[in-house]
């Protein structure tokens, strides 16, 4: 192997191209990519909504306490929307 690297014989690129972080990159432009990034940051936001409205310090009433149930149920699903998309996405 006297400095010869691997190359991929379809797009001359190193042997390594095929990792996940890579194919990450090249996918992010498209439908999946992008459907990752947008669950994945609204997954974010409703676990931030959720945090937030746990902390605070008053009486939780019905309605409060509805709302903490339909934003963790929300931030649940998308994250889970999100790992799929990703994982997608990737393979």
């Amino acid at each position: 192997m006297s400095g010869h690297s691997w190359v991929c014989i379809r797009c001359k690129m190193p042997a390594i191209h095929g990792t996940g972080l890579q194919k990450l990159r090249k996918n992010l432009l498209t439908f999946r990519g992008i459907f990752a990034l947008i669950t994945f940051v609204l997954a974010v936001f409703f676990f931030v909504l959720l945090v937030l409205q746990l902390q605070k310090d008053e009486a939780m009433d019905y309605e409060a306490l509805t709302y903490c149930w339909d934003l963790g149920i929300s931030a649940a699903f998308m994250a889970l929307l999100s790992i799929i998309a990703i994982t997608k996405a990737v393979f």
